[in-house]
């Protein structure tokens, strides 16, 4: 038995083009746009500045215990519980910005 190529059935018949979700959804949405008031700026630097008065007196007093730790030599062979909590602040730094 022979079994002769099979033509095509019609021209209508070819393969569909699916048509992605892009292709579909691609209406121009309008845009938004955020406009912030001067006196919100102004308010936002205030809170800035106040939240940094009110944080000043446990700075001093971490700053003397980092100078007095300093002096005593702690970190001059740090443990492995402060090289963890060093890496681990270090990570947080970069990772939230």
């Amino acid at each position: 038995m022979v079994v002769d190529k099979v033509g095509g059935i019609g021209p209508g018949y070819g393969p569909k083009k699916i048509q992605t979700k892009a292709e579909v959804n691609r209406t121009d949405a309008p845009k938004d746009n955020v406009t912030i008031s001067d006196a919100a700026m102004r308010q936002q630097n205030i809170d800035r500045v106040k939240k940094l008065a009110l944080s000043t007196e446990n700075r001093t007093d971490k700053l003397k215990e980092v100078r007095e730790r300093l002096a005593e030599g702690v970190y001059d062979n740090p443990s492995d519980e402060i090289l963890g909590k060093a890496a681990d602040q270090i990570t947080d730094f970069f990772l939230t910005r």
